[in-house]
């Protein structure tokens, strides 16, 4: 599973790089964005993404637990400029990801039944972001800086 930072995506675009393939998925709230990408540079540049909502095994309440929590945590969210919501988002999403939604204490590479099982792909050029997600999530993910595609 590949957690696209919408960043990335603009950046493969600017440079002519091929967009990530593999299951994309977003928050929910950060669908809107992918949908204006499509608008402002083609329906067939921008990848589809799934919102994580129609996985059947996401639990909104854990995800918005997990929200209000970084919300509360990263120091980067700035509610007069709109910014570093979307950060607060994509470490919530990795956060259920990552420990299946509370329902399993560590996440492991093998498919255990769940959705949710495969490792974590984020991609993000972020740089601040990418330090949260490290300092979060260390080895439990894959990290990618948009200049590593």
């Amino acid at each position: 599973m590949i957690v696209l930072d919408s960043n990335v995506i603009v950046h493969c675009i600017d440079e002519g790089i091929r967009v990530p393939e593999g299951e994309l998925v977003v928050p929910d709230d950060l669908h809107d964005e992918y949908e204006v990408m499509k608008i402002r540079y083609g329906s067939h540049k921008v990848p589809a993404v799934t919102n994580i909502s129609e996985y059947s095994d996401y639990d909104d309440v854990y995800y918005l637990q997990r929200y209000a929590h970084y919300l509360n945590e990263y120091g980067e969210v700035y509610l007069a400029r709109m910014s570093g919501l979307a950060d607060v988002s994509i470490l919530a999403l990795v956060d259920c990801l990552v420990h299946d939604y509370g329902r399993d204490g560590q996440q492991t590479s093998f498919d255990l039944g769940s959705e949710f099982t495969n490792m974590v792909t984020v991609i993000t050029a972020d740089v601040t972001l990418a330090s949260r997600l490290t300092a979060e999530f260390n080895d439990s993910i894959t990290l990618l800086h948009s200049s590593d595609l």
